[in-house]
């Protein structure tokens, strides 16, 4: 549920006023009032088609558990905290290497724009010629 009845404080004159957590000021309940059809468009942008299921992590994985969890977890299996790769490290790992001599890391110099459907659609045709007599 994108949001329950209790955070709805008041409906009135063509306006919704609901209560959030402000998680930018720690977490704080604050109200804010939207137009009617500003507060439908944002709820409904949490309803999924019909066929489509939303996957929620949970368990460990679920936010508010999420660091103390996996610090529990890492302590169990005995894995202790992740190394944290240096910049450089990161940088020489995530460019890929030449594909005929090993030696890299290659980096991107430039993008060519993609062709609209009209240019390639152009392109397949041959030009046509126009006869002055």
């Amino acid at each position: 549920m994108a949001i329950s009845n209790e955070r709805i404080e008041s409906i009135d004159h063509g306006q919704v006023t609901f209560r959030y957590k402000d998680y930018a000021r720690g977490g704080q309940s604050r109200s804010l009032t939207l137009e009617a059809d500003e507060f439908l468009r944002r709820l409904l942008l949490h309803v999924l088609p019909k066929g489509l299921v939303r996957i929620r992590a949970c368990g460990f994985l679920a936010n508010c558990h999420r660091a103390k969890k996996l610090a529990l977890l890492r302590q169990l299996l005995g894995a202790g905290e992740p190394e944290v790769a240096s910049a450089a490290q990161l940088d020489d790992e995530l460019w890929p290497r030449c594909p005929h001599c090993g030696e890299g890391p290659l980096r991107l110099l430039g993008r060519t724009p993609r062709p609209s459907v009209r240019q390639l659609v152009a392109s397949t045709y041959p030009p046509k010629h126009h006869d002055s007599s």
